[in-house]
Protein backbone atom coordinates (compact mmCIF):
# COMPACT_ATOMS: atom_id res chain seq x y z
CA UNK A 1 0.00 0.00 0.00
CA UNK A 2 0.87 3.43 -1.13
CA UNK A 3 0.18 7.00 -1.04
CA UNK A 4 0.59 10.16 -3.02
CA UNK A 5 -1.21 13.25 -3.25
CA UNK A 6 -4.70 11.56 -1.31
CA UNK A 7 -4.46 8.65 -3.83
CA UNK A 8 -4.16 5.55 -1.91
CA UNK A 9 -2.96 2.76 -4.08
CA UNK A 10 -3.02 -1.81 -3.15
CA UNK A 11 -0.18 -3.26 -5.23
CA UNK A 12 -0.37 -7.36 -5.51
CA UNK A 13 2.66 -8.93 -6.34
CA UNK A 14 3.61 -5.73 -8.60
CA UNK A 15 0.40 -5.17 -9.85
CA UNK A 16 -2.17 -2.21 -9.17
CA UNK A 17 -5.25 -4.12 -8.11
CA UNK A 18 -7.28 -1.42 -6.91
CA UNK A 19 -7.08 2.70 -5.32
CA UNK A 20 -9.11 5.53 -3.94
CA UNK A 21 -8.87 8.96 -2.82
CA UNK A 22 -10.83 9.14 0.12
CA UNK A 23 -9.84 9.17 3.75
CA UNK A 24 -11.81 6.35 4.64
CA UNK A 25 -10.75 3.70 1.96
CA UNK A 26 -14.25 2.02 0.21
CA UNK A 27 -13.12 -1.30 -0.53
CA UNK A 28 -15.42 -1.81 -3.23
CA UNK A 29 -12.73 -0.32 -5.64
CA UNK A 30 -10.40 -2.64 -4.59
CA UNK A 31 -10.22 -5.92 -6.72
CA UNK A 32 -10.81 -7.65 -3.39
CA UNK A 33 -10.21 -11.23 -5.26
CA UNK A 34 -7.18 -10.69 -6.17
CA UNK A 35 -5.81 -9.81 -2.89
CA UNK A 36 -6.73 -13.40 -1.69
CA UNK A 37 -9.68 -12.14 0.29
CA UNK A 38 -13.50 -12.33 0.16
CA UNK A 39 -16.40 -9.58 1.21
CA UNK A 40 -17.81 -9.63 4.66
CA UNK A 41 -21.55 -11.25 4.87
CA UNK A 42 -22.62 -8.64 7.51
CA UNK A 43 -25.50 -5.93 6.47
CA UNK A 44 -22.98 -3.06 4.70
CA UNK A 45 -20.54 -6.48 3.16
CA UNK A 46 -18.55 -3.75 1.49
CA UNK A 47 -17.53 -2.02 5.22
CA UNK A 48 -15.01 -4.93 5.83
CA UNK A 49 -12.76 -7.47 4.40
CA UNK A 50 -11.81 -10.78 5.29
CA UNK A 51 -8.60 -12.54 4.10
CA UNK A 52 -5.26 -13.32 5.25
CA UNK A 53 -2.22 -11.48 4.09
CA UNK A 54 1.25 -12.60 4.65
CA UNK A 55 3.17 -9.80 3.86
CA UNK A 56 1.81 -6.07 4.16
CA UNK A 57 3.57 -3.09 4.33
CA UNK A 58 2.81 0.67 4.05
CA UNK A 59 5.01 3.50 2.30
CA UNK A 60 3.58 7.17 2.52
CA UNK A 61 4.86 8.20 -0.68
CA UNK A 62 4.49 6.80 -3.95
CA UNK A 63 6.83 3.92 -5.03
CA UNK A 64 8.52 4.17 -8.38
CA UNK A 65 8.09 0.95 -10.38
CA UNK A 66 11.22 -0.34 -10.23
CA UNK A 67 11.49 -0.11 -6.33
CA UNK A 68 8.06 -1.65 -6.34
CA UNK A 69 9.67 -4.95 -8.99
CA UNK A 70 12.85 -5.31 -6.65
CA UNK A 71 10.55 -5.82 -3.78
CA UNK A 72 8.95 -8.33 -5.56
CA UNK A 73 11.67 -9.82 -7.34
CA UNK A 74 14.26 -9.88 -4.59
CA UNK A 75 11.49 -11.59 -2.31
CA UNK A 76 12.50 -8.70 0.00
CA UNK A 77 10.64 -8.02 3.32
CA UNK A 78 8.25 -5.57 3.75
CA UNK A 79 9.46 -3.60 7.42
CA UNK A 80 8.76 0.00 6.69
CA UNK A 81 8.92 0.30 10.35
CA UNK A 82 10.52 -1.45 13.89
CA UNK A 83 8.43 -2.66 16.10
CA UNK A 84 8.29 -0.55 19.33
CA UNK A 85 9.95 -3.45 22.26
CA UNK A 86 11.51 -0.67 24.38
CA UNK A 87 10.15 -0.90 27.81
CA UNK A 88 9.39 2.59 29.37
CA UNK A 89 11.50 3.48 31.84
CA UNK A 90 10.69 4.18 35.56
CA UNK A 91 12.66 5.28 38.69
CA UNK A 92 10.94 5.43 42.33
CA UNK A 93 10.68 5.66 45.38
CA UNK A 94 8.81 5.62 48.80
CA UNK A 95 8.57 8.13 52.29
CA UNK A 96 9.05 5.47 54.49
CA UNK A 97 11.04 2.21 54.71
CA UNK A 98 10.63 1.36 58.42
CA UNK A 99 6.82 2.39 58.70
CA UNK A 100 4.34 1.63 61.82
CA UNK A 101 0.82 1.06 61.55
CA UNK A 102 -1.32 3.71 61.02
CA UNK A 103 1.60 5.46 59.26
CA UNK A 104 1.10 6.79 55.59
CA UNK A 105 2.99 5.36 52.71
CA UNK A 106 3.60 7.55 49.58
CA UNK A 107 5.04 5.79 46.13
CA UNK A 108 6.42 7.59 43.60
CA UNK A 109 7.41 7.42 40.52
CA UNK A 110 9.54 9.14 37.35
CA UNK A 111 8.31 7.61 34.41
CA UNK A 112 9.84 8.17 30.88
CA UNK A 113 8.99 6.76 27.38
CA UNK A 114 10.55 7.09 23.90
CA UNK A 115 6.63 6.56 22.10
CA UNK A 116 4.45 7.59 24.35
CA UNK A 117 2.85 7.12 28.07
CA UNK A 118 -0.28 5.78 28.95
CA UNK A 119 -0.82 4.74 32.56
CA UNK A 120 0.82 3.51 36.35
CA UNK A 121 -0.69 1.60 38.53
CA UNK A 122 0.44 1.51 42.04
CA UNK A 123 -0.14 -1.87 43.46
CA UNK A 124 -0.27 -3.33 47.44
CA UNK A 125 -0.22 -6.69 48.52
CA UNK A 126 -0.98 -5.65 52.30
CA UNK A 127 -4.42 -7.74 52.36
CA UNK A 128 -2.76 -11.07 51.02
CA UNK A 129 -3.62 -10.42 48.02
CA UNK A 130 -2.67 -7.26 44.91
CA UNK A 131 -4.66 -4.63 45.39
CA UNK A 132 -3.84 -1.79 42.25
CA UNK A 133 -4.88 1.62 41.80
CA UNK A 134 -4.50 2.79 38.11
CA UNK A 135 -3.31 6.42 37.86
CA UNK A 136 -3.45 8.46 34.19
CA UNK A 137 -0.22 9.71 32.46
CA UNK A 138 0.76 11.08 29.02
CA UNK A 139 3.55 12.36 26.83
CA UNK A 140 7.02 10.90 26.83
CA UNK A 141 7.75 12.54 30.48
CA UNK A 142 5.32 12.36 33.68
CA UNK A 143 4.95 11.37 36.92
CA UNK A 144 2.89 9.08 39.01
CA UNK A 145 2.60 8.38 43.16
CA UNK A 146 -0.10 6.77 45.46
CA UNK A 147 -0.92 7.35 49.01
CA UNK A 148 -1.65 3.43 51.17
CA UNK A 149 -2.03 3.52 54.75
CA UNK A 150 -0.36 0.71 56.56
CA UNK A 151 -3.05 -1.02 57.79
CA UNK A 152 -1.31 -4.68 59.40
CA UNK A 153 0.60 -4.76 62.80
CA UNK A 154 4.36 -5.04 63.40
CA UNK A 155 6.38 -7.87 61.87
CA UNK A 156 4.23 -7.83 58.66
CA UNK A 157 6.14 -8.19 55.19
CA UNK A 158 4.50 -5.09 52.41
CA UNK A 159 5.34 -5.20 48.66
CA UNK A 160 4.49 -1.94 47.00
CA UNK A 161 5.27 -1.93 43.49
CA UNK A 162 4.64 0.81 40.49
CA UNK A 163 3.87 -0.68 37.05
CA UNK A 164 4.17 2.07 33.91
CA UNK A 165 2.53 1.06 30.71
CA UNK A 166 3.32 2.87 27.03
CA UNK A 167 1.29 3.32 24.33
CA UNK A 168 2.56 0.19 22.68
CA UNK A 169 2.07 -2.27 25.41
CA UNK A 170 5.68 -2.07 27.01
CA UNK A 171 5.76 -2.13 30.40
CA UNK A 172 8.17 -2.31 33.29
CA UNK A 173 7.86 -2.24 37.13
CA UNK A 174 9.83 -1.19 40.33
CA UNK A 175 9.22 -2.45 43.63
CA UNK A 176 10.00 -1.99 47.45
CA UNK A 177 9.64 -4.20 50.23
CA UNK A 178 9.50 -2.70 54.07
CA UNK A 179 8.43 -4.57 57.33
CA UNK A 180 6.04 -3.09 59.49
CA UNK A 181 7.91 -1.96 63.19
CA UNK A 182 6.99 -2.11 66.15
CA UNK A 183 4.85 1.10 67.69
CA UNK A 184 6.35 2.83 70.79
CA UNK A 185 4.05 2.91 73.10
CA UNK A 186 2.80 5.94 75.03
CA UNK A 187 1.85 6.94 78.60
CA UNK A 188 0.35 10.05 79.96
CA UNK A 189 0.09 10.10 84.37
CA UNK A 190 -1.83 12.17 86.30
CA UNK A 191 -2.75 11.67 90.21
CA UNK A 192 -6.08 13.04 91.77
CA UNK A 193 -3.94 14.50 95.06
CA UNK A 194 -0.46 16.82 94.22
CA UNK A 195 -0.35 17.30 97.79
CA UNK A 196 -1.48 14.62 100.04
CA UNK A 197 -0.18 13.95 103.53
CA UNK A 198 0.96 10.43 105.17
CA UNK A 199 -1.15 7.75 105.75
CA UNK A 200 -3.43 8.87 102.73
CA UNK A 201 -4.48 7.01 100.10
CA UNK A 202 -3.77 7.99 96.71
CA UNK A 203 -4.85 7.63 93.55
CA UNK A 204 -2.46 7.46 90.40
CA UNK A 205 -3.85 7.01 86.97
CA UNK A 206 -2.24 6.39 83.26
CA UNK A 207 -3.74 5.98 79.58
CA UNK A 208 -1.65 4.07 78.13
CA UNK A 209 -2.14 3.41 74.01
CA UNK A 210 -0.40 0.80 71.82
CA UNK A 211 -1.39 0.18 68.02
CA UNK A 212 0.00 -2.98 68.50
CA UNK A 213 -2.11 -4.17 71.62
CA UNK A 214 -1.36 -3.69 75.02
CA UNK A 215 -0.35 -6.87 76.87
CA UNK A 216 0.27 -6.02 80.65
CA UNK A 217 0.16 -2.96 82.54
CA UNK A 218 2.70 -2.19 85.99
CA UNK A 219 2.04 0.46 88.52
CA UNK A 220 5.08 1.04 90.47
CA UNK A 221 5.90 4.12 93.03
CA UNK A 222 8.42 4.90 96.29
CA UNK A 223 5.56 6.21 98.39
CA UNK A 224 6.95 3.58 101.19
CA UNK A 225 7.88 4.57 104.77
CA UNK A 226 12.01 4.12 103.50
CA UNK A 227 11.67 5.36 99.58
CA UNK A 228 12.51 2.13 98.39
CA UNK A 229 10.41 1.44 95.23
CA UNK A 230 7.15 -1.13 94.83
CA UNK A 231 5.26 -2.23 92.16
CA UNK A 232 1.26 -1.82 93.68
CA UNK A 233 -0.63 -3.09 91.07
CA UNK A 234 -0.51 -4.76 87.36
CA UNK A 235 -3.53 -5.52 84.96
CA UNK A 236 -3.46 -7.35 81.90
CA UNK A 237 -5.51 -6.73 78.46
CA UNK A 238 -5.99 -6.91 74.67
CA UNK A 239 -6.94 -3.13 74.09
CA UNK A 240 -4.89 -0.78 72.05
CA UNK A 241 -5.73 2.00 74.95
CA UNK A 242 -6.61 1.50 78.49
CA UNK A 243 -6.85 4.28 81.15
CA UNK A 244 -5.83 2.07 84.32
CA UNK A 245 -5.94 3.99 87.82
CA UNK A 246 -4.84 2.03 90.97
CA UNK A 247 -4.78 3.49 94.61
CA UNK A 248 -1.71 3.21 96.88
CA UNK A 249 -1.22 3.69 100.64
CA UNK A 250 0.78 6.48 101.42
CA UNK A 251 3.62 5.74 103.74
CA UNK A 252 6.26 8.35 103.29
CA UNK A 253 6.72 10.97 105.63
CA UNK A 254 6.48 14.96 105.31
CA UNK A 255 8.85 16.56 102.83
CA UNK A 256 9.62 13.32 101.12
CA UNK A 257 9.28 13.54 97.02
CA UNK A 258 7.40 10.16 95.81
CA UNK A 259 7.49 9.63 92.43
CA UNK A 260 5.71 7.12 90.65
CA UNK A 261 5.51 4.80 86.89
CA UNK A 262 3.77 2.77 84.64
CA UNK A 263 5.45 0.05 82.43
CA UNK A 264 3.92 -1.53 79.59
CA UNK A 265 4.25 -4.16 77.06
CA UNK A 266 2.89 -6.02 73.76
CA UNK A 267 3.03 -9.32 73.12
CA UNK A 268 6.25 -9.47 71.55
CA UNK A 269 8.62 -6.77 72.85
CA UNK A 270 9.84 -5.72 76.32
CA UNK A 271 8.60 -3.80 78.74
CA UNK A 272 8.26 -0.06 78.54
CA UNK A 273 8.54 2.58 80.88
CA UNK A 274 7.24 5.73 81.22
CA UNK A 275 8.35 9.13 82.63
CA UNK A 276 8.65 9.63 86.42
CA UNK A 277 5.58 12.09 87.67
CA UNK A 278 6.17 13.51 91.43
CA UNK A 279 4.68 15.18 94.03
CA UNK A 280 6.28 15.99 97.50
CA UNK A 281 4.36 15.31 101.00
CA UNK A 282 3.17 17.75 102.51
CA UNK A 283 3.49 18.40 106.79
CA UNK A 284 0.39 16.68 109.22
CA UNK A 285 -0.41 18.82 111.78
CA UNK A 286 -0.04 17.00 115.64
CA UNK A 287 -3.50 15.66 116.90
CA UNK A 288 -4.42 18.72 120.13
CA UNK A 289 -4.82 17.82 123.54
CA UNK A 290 -7.85 16.21 124.57
CA UNK A 291 -7.46 15.77 128.41
CA UNK A 292 -6.37 18.65 130.48
CA UNK A 293 -6.63 18.94 134.37
CA UNK A 294 -6.57 22.21 135.83
CA UNK A 295 -5.17 23.28 138.85
CA UNK A 296 -7.56 23.70 142.06
CA UNK A 297 -8.45 26.87 142.31
CA UNK A 298 -8.57 26.82 145.98
CA UNK A 299 -6.48 28.01 148.04
CA UNK A 300 -6.10 31.13 146.12
CA UNK A 301 -3.24 32.33 147.97
CA UNK A 302 -0.15 33.61 146.34
CA UNK A 303 3.16 32.16 145.78
CA UNK A 304 2.19 28.58 145.28
CA UNK A 305 2.89 25.82 142.86
CA UNK A 306 0.39 24.72 140.28
CA UNK A 307 0.06 21.64 139.03
CA UNK A 308 -1.50 21.05 135.00
CA UNK A 309 -1.48 17.94 133.55
CA UNK A 310 -2.38 16.62 129.90
CA UNK A 311 -2.39 13.14 127.74
CA UNK A 312 0.57 13.68 125.65
CA UNK A 313 0.59 13.48 121.87
CA UNK A 314 2.33 12.16 119.01
CA UNK A 315 3.12 13.58 115.16
CA UNK A 316 2.32 11.08 112.62
CA UNK A 317 5.70 12.54 111.02
CA UNK A 318 7.90 12.08 113.66
CA UNK A 319 8.42 15.54 114.50
CA UNK A 320 8.46 16.96 117.87
CA UNK A 321 6.01 18.07 119.59
CA UNK A 322 6.08 20.84 121.51
CA UNK A 323 3.19 22.08 123.91
CA UNK A 324 2.16 26.16 124.79
CA UNK A 325 0.16 26.85 127.58
CA UNK A 326 -1.71 30.38 128.36
CA UNK A 327 -2.29 31.25 131.63
CA UNK A 328 -4.08 34.53 132.67
CA UNK A 329 -3.77 36.07 135.69
CA UNK A 330 -4.30 39.14 137.58
CA UNK A 331 -4.55 41.06 140.74
CA UNK A 332 -7.79 42.51 142.67
CA UNK A 333 -7.83 45.85 141.81
CA UNK A 334 -5.28 45.54 138.16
Amino acid sequence: VDTDGGIVGFWKDNVLVGSDTDSIIDLTNIDIAALGGKWGSGATPADFWDGLIDEFGIWDRLLPSQERADLFNNNESCNPFDEDTVKPRINTSINNTSPKINYVINISANVTDETGLVKCLAITNETGTDVSFSLSISGIDDKCSQNFTVGIVRGNVINYTMVVNDTNGNSNQSSHIITVVDTIVTFILSTNETSPRINQEVNISVLVEDADTISMIIASWNGTVDGTWINISNTTTTLTSLNYTVTGNLLASRDNVVGYLFYSNDTVTAFTVSSINTFIVVNTPPSQVTSFITPSTDPDTANQNITINWSGVTDIDGDTVYYQIYMNSSSEGS
